[in-house]
């Protein structure tokens, strides 16, 4: 008689994941990247953001007997703040809100020449901007405060003028791709504080 031996070779059994470890590896690996792909420049955004800080309101003396009350803002983020304007929202006599005022876009004082009305300007990372809010003269012996707008509408006294020995200008500071900014801005002529 003939004996035969068989004998088998049994793999050793592999876990799972030795089995299919890099195949999903390599699934979430794909995943990822198409994710950067597809939505990486918004993924980047959360990084990179200007962010708008009003450093003080300052006056600066010009020629001609001319004080320029300047809001200074700074570009503090790691992008470009873009399309930048400033508005005068509100004006308050004493504690009274002047009811016939309509909002005036402020003008840029490091832009000489205006393209539009509209004053936007972009500002860089870690740059400075001036904004001036109030231009301050005598005329007549008597203390004059002019808003800084764009348009100079000097006929029209509510529009471009403080009025009242105790006033209160809100401004908004808006930008394409940065929060609205609002400040209050007080001054007392009779004891020409702010």
């Amino acid at each position: 008689m003939i004996s035969i031996k068989i004998s088998m070779f049994l793999a050793e059994e592999k876990n799972f994941i030795e089995s299919y470890g890099s195949f999903i590896a390599s699934f979430f690996a794909s995943l990822v990247a198409l994710s950067i792909a597809i939505w990486g420049w918004k993924m980047g955004s959360w990084f990179k953001r200007p962010k708008l800080k009003v450093i003080r309101l300052k006056k600066y003396n010009q020629n001609g007997g001319l004080n320029v009350w300047r809001i200074l803002i700074k570009n503090v983020g790691n992008e470009t703040a873009k399309n930048v304007e400033s508005e005068i929202i509100e004006v308050y006599d004493g504690a009274i809100k002047r009811e016939n005022f309509l909002p005036c876009p402020l003008r840029w004082a490091n832009r000489q020449n205006l393209e539009s009305y509209r004053s936007l300007m972009n500002i860089l990372p870690g740059q400075t901007a001036f904004v001036d809010l109030l231009d301050e003269f005598y005329r007549d012996g008597k203390l004059n405060m002019r808003f800084g707008t764009v348009i100079s509408l000097d006929d029209i006294k509510d529009f471009s003028y403080l009025s009242n020995d105790r006033s209160m200008i809100k401004v908004g500071i808006f930008c394409e791709n940065y929060k609205t900014l609002y400040f209050n801005f007080k001054f007392n002529l009779a004891k020409r504080e702010t």
